[in-house]
């Protein structure tokens, strides 16, 4: 193998590696491809752990778009804050939880590790980013800090904040602006790298033209570092996060450079609920279905809702659910939908249908049973007059 080919190997090693993410598994990833909508993805539940699981981003990342939004995944409550949720969207149910409880005149130290929020020594929360956790962190201590009488209303407050579609639909606006220039660049950037560097090394007098391809190739690089840098400032202003970092590797590695338009994405929905960003990317037939997901999960979620026996903790993990639950069902109202309506029972798919899970919407040729995949929730009968699908 020749040292040019060794090259290619190792760039292209280096740019398909980048493809592979790690997600927690309590996010939603909203996908676009170039010239096509908006999708809604999940990491995977078998590539990864049980806590995070893998995605494969679009391969050419400056023609496609991915977006990542969590959920709190904590419950809080007046009298304390627990490390587990019992909601989730995730088709192969929740991800492991194991966290404390931790009642707020016991809080005394929050800090923020990369992607973890430690609460006294111990690990709280883990988060898909850095500007995420740091969130997190902010509204706990906040929240420790406050006078109890104060801390429903905080919570309601918080709850109601990540669920600003307005705010997502901005933050898409102007990330869409920032990064317009920015993506062109990657794409000369790839090709340049991928195909015009190739050719001459194929076709032409490699030693003669060399310092012409590096110089087109530095200049690409340091291009996107410098539009990186301004994007990122433009977004997230004095809050740098990895800004630095990433705006170093784009000029020292080309691989990193091409998908700048990733790294400047990663933060954007930091603080986003699913369904608020849902709402702001998809259409309203995929606004819909997803809906129709987080309120049957919201009514009755996974079983055992709470793997715990400590009262102070199921107390919290119910009361957050049951606030959580109203606030979903006000954001769908709110767009001109009715719960009732979104949550109505699907009709059975042909005749072999005797019965349904309330939550998933798998359908049994069963009359009576329960749903395993759901935590063994009972199935509920379709009424001998619905009609078939057609």
């Amino acid at each position: 193998m020749s040292e040019a080919q060794l090259f290619y190997c190792v760039v292209l090693a280096i740019y398909l590696s980048e493809c592979a993410t790690l997600v927690r598994r309590d996010s939603v990833i909203l996908v676009a491809t170039w010239l096509s909508s908006w999708r809604i993805a999940y990491p995977s539940g078998l590539l990864g752990s049980e806590a995070r699981g893998l995605f494969l981003s679009n391969p050419v990342p400056p023609l496609g778009e991915t977006l990542v939004a969590q959920a709190w995944p904590f419950s809080l409550s007046p009298e304390g804050a627990y490390a587990y949720v019992a909601l989730t969207t995730h088709p192969e149910g929740r991800a492991a939880q194991d966290g404390p409880f931790l009642p707020w005149g016991a809080v005394r130290n929050i800090v923020v590790d990369e992607k973890r929020v430690i609460v006294d020594g111990t690990v709280f929360a883990r988060a898909d980013s850095a500007a995420t956790a740091r969130g997190w962190a902010e509204l706990l201590s906040s929240l420790a800090k406050a006078h109890p009488a104060d801390r429903e209303d905080m919570i309601l407050r918080a709850l109601r904040k990540s669920l600003d579609a307005p705010d997502a639909a901005r933050r898409r606006t102007a990330f869409a602006d920032a990064s317009r220039w920015l993506r062109w660049v990657c794409v000369a950037l790839l090709v340049h790298v991928f195909a015009v560097c190739p050719l001459v090394w194929i076709n032409g007098p490699v030693i003669q033209l060399w310092p012409i391809l590096a110089l087109v190739m530095f200049a690409l690089t340091w291009t996107v570092a410098l539009m990186f840098f301004r994007a990122h400032r433009e977004l997230y202003g004095a809050v740098s996060g990895d800004r630095g970092m990433v705006t170093f590797m784009c000029v020292t590695m080309p691989p990193e450079a091409m998908r700048a338009c990733d790294y400047l994405s990663r933060p954007l929905l930091e603080g986003v609920h699913p369904l608020a960003a849902v709402h702001a990317l998809l259409d309203a037939e995929g606004f819909r279905k997803y809906a129709r997901a987080v309120l049957l999960d919201a009514r009755q979620p996974i079983r055992p809702e709470c793997r715990t026996d400590l009262p102070e903790a199921l107390q919290a993990e119910g009361w957050y659910r049951s606030r959580l639950a109203a606030e979903l069902e006000a954001f769908v109202r709110a767009r001109g939908l009715d719960p009732a309506d979104v949550t109505k029972p699907l009709p059975p798919r042909d005749s072999t249908s005797k019965s349904y899970c309330p939550r998933c919407d798998a359908q049994y040729a069963l009359t009576d049973g329960v749903c395993s995949t759901c935590g063994d929730i009972p199935l509920v009968r379709f009424e001998d007059s619905a009609p078939l699908i057609a």
